[in-house]
Parts: structure tokens; sequence; C-alpha cells
């Protein structure tokens, strides 16, 4: 009987980095979890996955998707360093990029899979979708936030509706922020 080795997914989306991306850290830690729990075969993957289509939808020019790909060959390095594979794959959307995970964490045994979150309503409408697809399968999906220093939708107004004034915003997120740290997450 072949044992096939469990695989942990990151996917890069606009966190094309190695340093400080809380997505990669936790599937790090989550790997050497898993490591130290007897399966020594564990691995670690990663993927981008390059909606061409969205990106058109979106009027993404040449230049901006030339950036992304150089910003990939950066990242494909860095990840080498560490022994990590970062799979490039092409797809039409959004839609399909949730099929495609589904699919290539069938074919991996990924059982796991961890990202950073994209504000954007179509981007957290994707990912909950996924979530739902996911969950069915017995795949699980952590996101992380990272793109700010407090998540959207976190300081709301006592009525429970977003600030219209900057300076009364400013106030309380700055005492949020008093109250809560920001946590950087190290290198893996």
């Amino acid at each position: 009987m072949t044992h096939h080795p469990q695989r942990i997914l990151v996917w890069f989306r606009s966190d094309l980095r190695v340093h400080d991306n809380p997505a990669l850290w936790s599937a790090y830690q989550a790997l050497i979890d898993v490591r130290q729990q007897g399966l020594h075969n564990a691995e670690l993957i990663t993927c981008f996955l390059r909606p061409q289509q969205q990106w058109q939808q979106h009027d993404w020019g040449d230049n901006k998707q030339r950036f992304v790909e150089r910003c990939l060959l950066d990242l494909k390095q860095c990840l080498a360093e560490y022994n990590i594979p970062l799979l490039t794959l092409d797809c039409d959307d959004f839609q399909c990029q949730q099929a495609l995970l589904i699919q290539l964490c069938q074919q991996l045994n990924c059982k796991h899979i961890f990202a950073n979150e994209e504000p954007e309503f179509n981007e957290r409408q994707r990912d909950y979708q996924l979530e739902q697809q996911a969950l069915n399968l017995d795949i699980h999906c952590q996101f992380f936030h990272d793109q700010s220093l407090i998540p959207m939708g976190q300081l709301l107004k006592n009525d429970g509706t977003p600030y219209r004034v900057y300076s009364a915003f400013r106030k309380r997120a700055l005492q949020s922020l008093e109250q809560n740290p920001v946590q950087l997450v190290s290198s893996i």
C-alpha cells in the first residue's frame, strides 16, 4: 500500500511575497505541527492561479500583467530557497479558480488551503463559495487578514454603521490599535 504524503496548500493572490505573509507563515507552522505528529513526509505546496478573463474584465493592462509575472518569478526564487514549489496555473475567472483549487487539492492530497483575504466584493464572494465547496470535501480553508492595520468592517459606530467622519474613525482606530497591537509574523 502506497502512502501519499499529506500536503498543505498556500494560495497566493495579491500577496506575492514570502516575508510578513500570514497565510504562508501559518501554513508553515501547520506543516511543522503535522510533521511533529509523525507525518514526516508532509509537504507545503504553493500556487498562483491566473484568472486571465477576470483581469481583462477589470481592465488590467499589459504593464500590470507583466508586473505580476515579474513578481511571480521573484516569489518562485524566494520559495525555492525553502524548497517550496510554486505552481502557476491559468484559468478564466474566479469561478474557474474555485474548481481548479478543489481539483488541485484532490490531486495533491491537500486537506488545507491557506490564503490571505482580499477585501474586494467579488473576491470575498469567491472565497466564501470556495470555503463551502471545500468543506463538503473535508478540505479546510483558512483566510488571514494582511492588507491593513485593522480588518475591514471591524470598526463601526455604536449603532453598527461605518464611520463617516474621519476624526471619529481615527480616534476609534487608535484606541483599537492600543488595545490590540499589530502582530507581525516572522518569515518562514
